[in-house]
């Protein structure tokens, strides 16, 4: 049986009701799946068929390479290729990848560098905000994501700004 985006998603969820004694090991452990959650789940969108009609490019080397150019290693390949995806939510799902990929590093490999809790807060942001965005560019393709609840309904009038209605909540 393979495992599945959503058994990593998972098991980074029941990590966080596990108590150990060691509360650095713990954070560590959870900022590592919480990433390849996440990395799992954004390389999906490289497959076809991935959302209707809409296929990403997965690039192998940065713009105007030379024959010294090295090639994108796995990670890299996935948030550089968002970010050059032209769709202004994915390329902040790849920022928001890359800066979840160095955190994710720091967890793994820099076991000298304490992580902080700017470090652990960094890290639940992306792994909320990541699937929030895949799910969003899934549903809605190339559209502005928003997190709004609220809008103000206005017009321009040739005395200036008249608000109509005042605020709207969106469904």
């Amino acid at each position: 049986m393979t495992v599945t985006t959503d058994d990593l998603y998972k098991q980074k969820c029941e990590i966080d009701s596990i108590t150990f004694s060691c509360n650095e090991a713990h954070e560590r452990l959870k900022i590592i799946r919480g990433y390849y959650a996440s990395f799992m789940h954004a390389s999906s969108l490289f497959k076809k068929d991935s959302v209707d009609g809409a296929e990403i490019t997965l690039y192998d080397y940065p713009p105007n390479p030379t024959e010294r150019t090295p090639r994108y290693g796995s990670h890299q390949k996935i948030y550089m290729s968002l970010q050059r995806s032209g769709i202004r939510n994915l390329a902040d799902l790849g920022y928001i990848l890359q800066s979840y990929h160095k955190l994710r590093k720091k967890a793994e490999y820099e076991i000298h560098l304490e992580i902080t809790d700017d470090d652990v807060n960094d890290a639940e942001s992306y792994f909320n905000e990541c699937p929030a965005r895949i799910k969003f560019y899934q549903q809605n393709g190339n559209q502005h994501f928003t997190t709004a609840k609220k809008v103000i309904n206005a017009s321009i009038t040739s005395n200036g700004v008249k608000v109509n209605g005042g605020l709207r909540r969106l469904k």
